[in-house]
């Protein structure tokens, strides 16, 4: 886990919620549930868009190292969030933003645990041979890939007759009517 990439990441989480704030703040006192729940849903897709990003810089991330990931950008969210509390951004109780809005960060580690654990590439695996049971393949995506090869004609080419399409070098031949 990469810090100053981490740090920056929680960052970007933090000013994207800030901005959404900032642009709904009319609407705020008026329409409080979809003031609600439209940063919820932009801290949602801000979580899982720096997710991706950092599963794209770092492929190897595990699910633990999600949530580490998602408990380092709550905190450095809420450490923005009192930053702005303690130059008088807010005008309601630090008790008030603990369980209003601070409690709402909590969900970042889950996402990112869970966007870390699912969407981290996998080596794939591949399929070993099984025992023949009563068909004479070997697996099942065997026989899936390609269809069963035909025997062998019992005839050597040149004695079946000429081919349907012969090739522009093959001399065609044809039948003379008496």
């Amino acid at each position: 886990m990469r810090s100053p990439r981490v740090l920056g990441y929680g960052l970007g989480v933090w000013l994207g919620m800030v901005a959404i704030s900032l642009i709904l703040l009319p609407a705020e006192g008026k329409h409080e549930a979809l003031y609600e729940s439209i940063k919820l849903t932009t801290m949602v897709g801000l979580v899982l868009g720096f997710a991706i990003r950092y599963l794209y810089r770092r492929p190897t991330a595990t699910g633990p190292e999600g949530v580490l990931v998602g408990l380092l950008w709550a905190a450095v969210t809420v450490a923005g969030d009192l930053g702005l509390y303690l130059g008088g951004a807010f005008n309601i109780g630090l008790d008030v933003y603990f369980t209003d809005v601070a409690s709402s960060y909590s969900v970042m580690p889950v996402i990112t645990g869970l966007a870390f654990g699912l969407l981290a590439p996998r080596p794939r695996l591949e399929r070993t041979p099984t025992r023949p049971t009563s068909s004479p393949r070997t697996s099942w995506t065997a026989s899936r890939r390609s269809p069963p090869r035909s025997p062998p004609h019992p005839c050597p080419p040149a004695s079946r007759g000429p081919s349907p399409n012969p090739s522009p070098s093959q001399p065609r031949h044809r039948r003379r009517l008496p």
